[in-house]
């Protein structure tokens, strides 16, 4: 489902496109949220389990449902600020793509989700790790392309990844595991 936005995230990164080709149907619809919270809440849960939380479908549905929680917090606050601060064709062209790499970073969790179904080791952790960073790296580097305007404009796409990308899931992560 997701080999479409892998090619355009990385064929985006060495252009300054501002509209993506590509239908945003998976990105936006029912089951991509579905397929993109499920990821990352067994990324989540099974985490937790190598920490001593129990493992039955209870915990995993409140691990699925508090990242619903924070991923529908993260797309009201990244529409709301596009709206404000954003052209119409901005706004839909950075909503695009911070979909479609967050749907890349899904898409490629999932054989690590695999792996670690059957084994969590720091192998696997590590993998979890690049996997991360590659993500906010990408989105970082996106940013730049799409809202570059000058020194200050970097500093303001590192606030936006801070603020809406990387505090919202260790939020989240600590809350559950306080709530587990």
């Amino acid at each position: 489902m997701y080999v479409q936005e892998f090619k355009h995230a990385f064929y985006g990164l060495f252009s300054r496109a501002e509209r993506v080709y590509i239908s945003n149907g998976n990105l936006l619809s029912f089951s991509g949220i579905v397929y993109e919270v499920g990821v990352l809440g067994l990324l989540v849960f099974l985490l937790l389990v190598r920490d001593g939380v129990a493992g039955n479908i209870t915990n995993y549905g409140i691990v699925c449902g508090v990242c619903l929680v924070v991923d529908g917090f993260q797309r009201l606050c990244v529409k709301f600020l596009a709206t404000i601060f954003l052209s119409r064709q901005e706004k839909e062209s950075a909503i695009l793509h911070r979909h479609m790499l967050y749907g890349s970073l899904c898409g490629m969790l999932l054989p690590i989700v695999m792996l670690l179904l059957w084994q969590i080791n720091e192998y696997t952790i590590a993998c979890v790790i690049a996997v991360a960073a590659l993500y906010y790296i990408v989105l970082f580097v996106k940013g730049i392309q799409l809202f570059y305007q000058g020194v200050l404009s970097i500093l303001y796409v590192l606030l936006y990844i801070i603020s809406l990308e990387v505090l919202p899931l260790a939020g989240a992560f600590l809350l559950i595991k306080n709530m587990l």
